[in-house]
């Protein structure tokens, strides 16, 4: 698959899975640098082939730091609602990392997981240590990917909503998602 992902590696199964189903693919070199961090535009890209969305080049951009005649304006335009605090006329920044508080965000809207559970329990996010900061815009979301089984805190009792996944992380909670999108 890549030089860089052995058969044994924690992500393998994900990573497997997202390429095959062409969410993802790796670099000219062969390789699939799973412990690189993804930004917000890499994130953009799979997020619009995940759910097929239309990805035409548009013919000026909805954002103050998208030029569009970049690779990712299409993907960016395609999944803007995808990624919370957005909106048109504003900064996209492209170049930042995902953080597992915006992926949460986005993966639970496109997998559409909010339709799995009956009732929200923000309380489930209140519990981690560092719950204080968590944006209080997402904590439903959050809450769901938690009552869902898409994510989980940490064994020390902290969420991280602002750490930076990695493109394994990333594929890894795409795969959860699909397979949680499955179950009926």
């Amino acid at each position: 698959m890549y030089t860089d992902v052995d058969g044994d590696f924690w992500a393998y199964d994900a990573i497997k899975y997202s390429t095959d189903r062409q969410w993802f693919s790796g670099y000219s070199d062969g390789n699939f640098l799973p412990d690189k961090l993804i930004t917000r535009a890499e994130a953009a890209k799979v997020l619009a082939v995940y759910e097929y969305r239309n990805r035409e080049y548009p013919s000026i951009s909805s954002f103050t730091d998208v030029s569009i005649d970049m690779w990712y304006a299409p993907y960016i335009e395609a999944t803007d609602d995808l990624f919370p605090n957005v909106s048109p006329g504003c900064a996209f920044r492209p170049n930042d990392f995902m953080t597992r508080e915006d992926t949460v965000y986005a993966i639970v809207n496109a997998a559409r997981l909010n339709n799995k559970v009956k009732y929200v329990d923000v309380s489930v996010v209140d519990s981690f240590c560092d719950s204080s900061t968590v944006e209080q815009l997402l904590k439903p979301y959050i809450a769901i990917g938690i009552q869902t089984s898409l994510i989980s805190g940490y064994s020390d009792g902290t969420f991280c909503p602002k750490k930076p996944l990695t493109r394994a992380e990333f594929a890894t909670l795409l795969y959860r998602a699909a397979n949680i999108s499955k179950l009926d």
